[in-house]
C-alpha cells in the first residue's frame, strides 16, 4: 500500500459554496467541468479560490489535525485493507469530533475536495471519461443522508465506521470490529444499513461477537452475501417481537449463533 498525506483546512466551505457545486453535478457534461476546476484547486492548495465567483469560506466549526496519512492500495491490490486501515487512521485523526458535528456535510465536502486529485480520484479512479462520473461525484464528494455518511462519501465513509467500531469496542477491539466490518464490502452496508440492530449497544455487540466468531475466529461459514442478509433480517423480526436486548446474555448469544447456523444451511 502506498501512504499519502491528507491536508485538512483550518476553515470549511458555507452552506452556499457547497450547494453552488451540488448544482455543478446536474449532468456529465457539468461533471467533466467540475472536475478540472476542482483538479486545479487541488493542484494550487488554494481550496477557496474563485470557482465562478461562488466559492466562500465559512468559520472553523472544530479544531482539527493540520494533516495525517491514509493509504491507497498498489495496483490489482483489494481496497478493503486499505479501507480498513484508514478507517482508523481517520477516526484516530479526527476523533475529537462528535457525531454532531460530523454529521455537517460542509465539513466533509471540504476535505474530499482539499484532497481531491491526492486521494478521492485515485482511491476511486474518477476521470473526466468515467461513464459513472456524475454518479461518482455526487456519491463520493456530496453527503446527503445518514447512510451516505457511512457508506460513500469519501472521508465520512471512514470516520463514521471507526466512530462505530470504537464505541462498540469492549470484548472485541476497535481492531477486529474493523476486521470484521471490511471482512466483506458487502457486510458493512448490510449489518449497518439495520439501525434497529446495530445501534443498541447490547444487541449489536452480541451480533459482532457471534459474527466475527463465525466468520473470521472459527472459519465455521464462509461468507455469502444472501445467507447473510437473510440472517440480519430474521434477527430484525425477532428483536421486534422477543426484545433480544432484554434477555440475558448466554441466552442472546445462544439465538445469535442459532439464527446465524440456520441462516447460512
Amino acid at each position: 500500500m502506498i501512504d499519502v498525506e491528507i491536508q485538512v483546512p483550518g476553515e470549511i466551505l458555507s452552506s452556499e459554496s457547497v450547494l453552488f457545486l451540488y448544482t455543478q453535478t446536474q449532468d456529465i457534461s457539468s461533471c467533466k467541468s467540475l472536475l478540472k476546476n476542482l483538479e486545479k484547486i487541488e493542484k494550487d492548495k488554494t481550496l477557496t479560490s474563485k470557482l465562478s465567483g461562488n466559492l466562500k469560506k465559512s468559520a472553523p466549526l472544530i479544531s482539527l489535525a493540520t494533516q495525517f496519512k491514509l493509504c491507497l492500495p498498489n495496483a490489482g491490490e483489494n481496497t478493503r485493507d486499505s479501507d480498513k486501515e484508514n478507517a482508523l487512521r481517520t477516526y484516530t485523526a479526527l476523533q475529537n469530533l462528535t457525531p454532531a458535528m460530523a454529521r455537517d456535510e460542509r465539513l466533509w465536502v471540504t476535505l474530499a475536495l482539499a484532497n481531491f486529485e491526492q486521494y478521492v480520484c485515485r482511491r476511486w479512479k474518477l476521470e473526466s471519461t468515467d461513464i459513472k462520473i456524475r454518479e461518482n461525484v455526487r456519491n463520493h464528494i456530496f453527503m446527503n443522508s445518514a447512510r451516505d455518511a457511512w457508506r460513500d462519501q469519501a472521508f465520512a465513509r471512514l470516520w463514521w465506521t471507526g466512530y462505530y467500531a470504537h464505541k462498540m469496542s469492549g470484548e472485541l477491539s476497535l481492531e477486529q470490529i474493523l476486521a470484521l466490518l471490511y471482512h466483506n464490502s458487502e457486510l458493512a452496508n448490510s449489518f449497518l444499513g439495520r439501525p434497529g440492530l446495530v445501534n443498541e449497544g447490547t444487541l449489536a455487540k452480541a451480533i459482532l461477537k457471534v459474527v466475527h466468531e463465525n466468520y473470521i475466529q472459527s472459519k465455521r461459514f464462509n461468507w455469502d452475501r444472501t445467507s447473510f442478509q437473510r440472517f440480519m433480517k430474521s434477527l430484525d423480526l425477532q428483536a421486534g417481537s422477543l426484545e433480544l436486548a432484554a434477555i440475558n446474555r448466554a441466552e442472546l448469544l445462544s439465538k445469535i449463533d442459532a439464527c446465524f447456523a440456520k441462516s447460512h444451511q
